[in-house]
């Protein structure tokens, strides 16, 4: 029932063959009958805060983790350290072992939601030979059989055990020396007539106190810091972190609510006791609705230390930093920005030329007229060339209006129009929008089988999560648009690359711009 369990367990903690005698030693605890057997077991987790850890447990369905320093408080500080003792291991292996363990156990032997009252049989065997184990009475029930006591064995020591076999060894002396005895019964007797008549004496012993050994001071327990990321998504907040305890967790959890709403928090919080207290929790709801006004921010706290991330406009940043002084500053807090601050140019790709007929270009710039002429060559049929937003945009309307819709012709328009976004978000700009109108035309009118993917990609600024994040969320507002605009959604797909397919030098302002697109291709 639980050799998968014992192998588990011994190469997680390594603790190869005692992984047996761990598992024995938490069954011995479980059914002591002393103590209430397996109800008083868990009652004892339970009085010890363990609750609804506990309840988890019992029964079917996910059974909550616990670690082995809530074991231990549950349980008391001496219940892992003695069983660690005369198992000869470390105490740390054991209580993870346990903690482990432990929940597994009372979910295996409470599959209906009922807490046995006695060993099952099916566990009967981890239980045997296992010089550990408390001393006390424990009852197996077997099928179509009445309750059998099994006593436990009892725990002797080295010592106890030699001490036992001294008193068997005179016992036998006594038997076989049972028939001579009799024979110095008359100098016991003389022996006994004289010391009558000796003075009596008083012989003092003076008691012979053990030297004391010394006691081993006292290794403060090395505590971690709190921590807290707030990372300020589109959809709201998604937070992650360690603190002390719960009521901790709760506060966060409440100022977050507040600002935010429930239904737009993700991730979650640690617990760990080994945590020192957060002192930046009582000013925290104070900078969230400054926070909650910039998306693509991330507030962190790790200690004393606060941080500000992301890529943001720089009056955002400027402006949210401010704050963060306001709030925390004049205190013990260290306060920094690593935010990166975005471009100033829009996503707007610079225009995009391209040869026809072994690559000749041919573009004529009639100043006089103050009129910028494009000029390309027909081979094949009619191929406009755009080299703006603007005449891309111009060259998928006349694909429609003539009839004349390719997929890769599409592809090069799309490509040329370009989709541009507000700074720092999704959201399509009211021009683009009118592009898109076009484009959901064409594509209707594409031949049957056409699958446009629509990659999202960002210059290098910022980090590479938050680019491929944005990219992604760029190139599903496309999708979302064009299928809103009537578009058969099984044409169209949406990917973000975010900085890892740039087209030009990330390290000038204009290779930037290129970097920033939208890319169009067919699949």
């Amino acid at each position: 029932m639980f050799d998968s369990l014992i192998t588990e367990v011994a190469s997680k903690f390594g603790l190869g063959s005692k992984a047996s005698s761990i598992l024995s030693a938490l069954l011995g605890l479980m059914f002591n009958k002393n103590t209430g057997g397996m109800s008083g077991f868990l009652d004892k987790l339970t009085s010890g805060g363990l609750g609804k850890i506990v309840t988890s447990w019992v029964g079917k369905g996910d059974s909550m983790a616990v670690n082995a320093t809530q074991v231990e408080d549950a349980l008391g500080s001496g219940v892992i350290s003695s069983m660690a003792s005369k198992l000869g291991l470390a105490s740390g292996p054991v209580g993870m072992a346990i903690a482990h363990i432990l929940p597994k156990v009372v979910n295996a032997l409470t599959p209906d939601g009922v807490i046995p009252d006695s060993i099952p049989s099916s566990i009967a065997q981890y239980m045997q030979n296992d010089e550990h184990q408390d001393t006390s009475e424990v009852e197996v029930k077997t099928p179509n059989q009445p309750s059998e006591v099994i006593r436990e064995p009892e725990v002797r020591t080295q010592y106890q055990q030699e001490d036992y076999s001294q008193v068997t060894d005179d016992i036998d002396d006594e038997a076989s020396g049972f028939r001579w005895w009799w024979l110095l019964l008359p100098l016991f007797l003389l022996l006994g007539w004289c010391s009558l008549k000796q003075p009596a004496t008083t012989t003092t012993e003076t008691a012979v106190v053990p030297e004391a050994e010394p006691v081993a001071p006292v290794v403060p327990v090395s505590k971690i810091n709190p921590s807290l990321i707030i990372d300020n998504e589109t959809d709201g907040f998604y937070i992650s972190g360690t603190v002390a305890d719960n009521a901790t967790k709760e506060s966060i959890l409440a100022a977050l609510k507040s600002s935010v709403g429930s239904g737009k928090i993700s991730g979650d919080i640690r617990v760990d006791p080994a945590t020192n207290s957060a002192g930046w929790l009582m000013k925290l709801s104070s900078i969230l609705p400054a926070l909650k006004e910039v998306v693509g921010s991330k507030l962190s706290f790790n200690g004393n230390d606060i941080s500000l991330d992301g890529s943001l406009d720089q009056n955002m940043i400027d402006s949210l930093m401010g704050k963060i002084k306001d709030v925390f500053g004049g205190s013990s807090f260290n306060i920094s920005s690593n935010a990166v601050a975005l471009p100033t140019a829009t996503d707007i790709p610079d225009a995009v030329t391209e040869s026809v007929d072994e690559g000749k270009e041919v573009l004529t710039d009639t100043v006089d007229e103050g009129k910028e002429v494009l000029t390309g060559t027909v081979e094949k049929g009619k191929e406009v060339l755009t080299d703006t937003a603007e005449q891309g945009n111009n060259a998928i309307k006349e694909m429609v209006a003539s009839g004349t819709v390719t997929g890769e012709s599409l592809i090069k328009a799309l490509n040329v129009a370009g989709i541009n976004f507000a700074t720092g978000s999704f959201k399509i700009t009211p021009k683009s929008m009118e592009m898109l109108k076009n484009a959901a035309e064409a594509i209707n009118a594409a031949p049957d089988g056409t699958h446009i993917q629509v990659g999202g990609h960002t210059d290098n600024t910022g980090s590479s999560e938050i680019n491929a994040r944005l990219s992604k969320q760029r190139a599903q507002a496309v999708v979302d648009t064009l299928v809103g605009m009537g578009v058969d959604g099984s044409k169209l797909s949406a990917e973000g690359f975010g900085d890892l397919q740039p087209i030009a030098d990330n390290s000038t302002r204009e290779g930037r711009a290129q970097n920033r697109r939208m890319e169009f291709t067919l699949k």
